[in-house]
């Protein structure tokens, strides 16, 4: 088995969990109105792209979780 470098797995984490909010924009943005002006947005839908957000953050806190238990530190979110 080989083992990639720190900086390797670190990379391939971070594009996952950019790649993973990326699909999830091209297959759902149309529920949050994505590509509508700001001014067209409906209520449902703003609450749509609330949820979406809160999602997105889970996403990278885990990812980023998961970045420090690769490097051997400590995870602690910033605010």
């Amino acid at each position: 088995m080989k083992l990639v470098s720190t900086n390797a797995a670190e990379t391939a984490i971070r594009t996952l969990m950019i790649g993973s909010i990326e699909r999830i924009e091209k297959s759902f943005g149309h529920l949050w109105g994505h590509y509508k002006d700001e001014s067209e947005i409906t209520d449902e839908e703003e609450e749509m792209y609330e949820i979406f957000m809160e999602l997105r953050e889970n996403i990278l806190d885990y990812g980023n979780e998961q970045i420090c238990k690769v490097k051997g530190i400590q995870w602690k979110k910033k605010h």
